[in-house]
């Protein structure tokens, strides 16, 4: 059996090294939480400018303004958490162009879908990998989670690997 692991320091940290020149480097980060901003960069990064409903901004805002004010959350964390707001607003620009290309999307219909739902150590993710094994369902991998539509610029080329695919596999 292995040897029980100890943590004594959780009231204060002791860092290694390593640990330190990264927190470090995290406090010279400038990290803009504006929420027009991430947007406006959105709109750069996929060469698109419909959100279709703007419903979201002022939800968008609320959250930007909850870390960029939070004094337990370093720059690190912050730029970890502006990064997945990018991410989710390059997302929404290149689905709502998908579904404005292709509105008979919306006539496609899923007939019983699976969800996994469970408490954290339950199983779930065993679960879902076991799911994924079986050719007759349809599982989302990873990379597509992550970009589950590709830029007007990286269309999907026959037969060749998704960029977007190379990109979670680099990550």
């Amino acid at each position: 059996m292995q040897d029980a692991i100890h943590i004594d320091d959780l009231a204060s940290p002791v860092y290694s090294e390593l640990q330190r020149s990264i927190l470090d480097y995290g406090k010279t980060l400038a990290v803009s939480l504006d929420a027009g901003e991430i947007l406006r960069e959105a709109e750069a990064a996929v060469a698109l400018d419909d959100f279709g409903s703007m419903d979201f901004v002022q939800r968008l805002e609320l959250l930007c303004d909850e870390w960029r004010n939070n004094a337990s959350l370093n720059n690190l964390g912050k730029t970890s958490l502006r990064n997945k707001l990018s991410l989710y607003a390059r997302n929404r620009l290149l689905i709502r162009d998908l579904l404005n290309r292709h509105p008979e999307i919306h006539q496609v219909e899923i007939r019983a879908p699976i969800i996994v739902a469970g408490l954290p150590r339950s199983g779930t993710t065993h679960l879902l990998n076991l799911m994924a094994a079986d050719k007759r369902l349809r599982s989302l991998p990873l990379w597509e989670s992550y970009e589950p539509v590709p830029t007007p610029a990286e269309r999907a080329l026959a037969g060749g690997t998704d960029p977007r695919y190379k990109r979670c596999q680099d990550a």
